[in-house]
């Protein structure tokens, strides 16, 4: 039976556990970075596709990225933070 009366342990704690069982099972911390990369590529395919449902050109959609960048930055250096 689960003990219910345990703290949960915190992101910090679980972060630190998969990186002490990836350094006992190298081929976990591939599968980790597979699933990662496989990830990363869903995503960039929805971006791609989105551009050719909407017409966006590379042009204008890096103007865009560059234009968020910018406004990320200075919310850096005023805030030190981005939220």
């Amino acid at each position: 039976m689960r003990n219910f009366f345990r703290a949960p342990r915190t992101p910090e704690k679980r972060s630190k556990q998969t990186k002490q069982s990836q350094l006992r099972n190298p081929s976990k911390c591939y599968d980790i970075n597979i699933g990662m990369l496989e990830e990363m590529a869903d995503a960039q395919i929805a971006l791609l596709y989105l551009k050719t449902i909407f017409e966006v050109h590379d042009e204008e959609f890096n103007k865009a990225i560059n234009v968020k960048l910018d406004r990320v930055s200075e919310k850096l250096k005023k805030e030190g933070v981005y939220r």
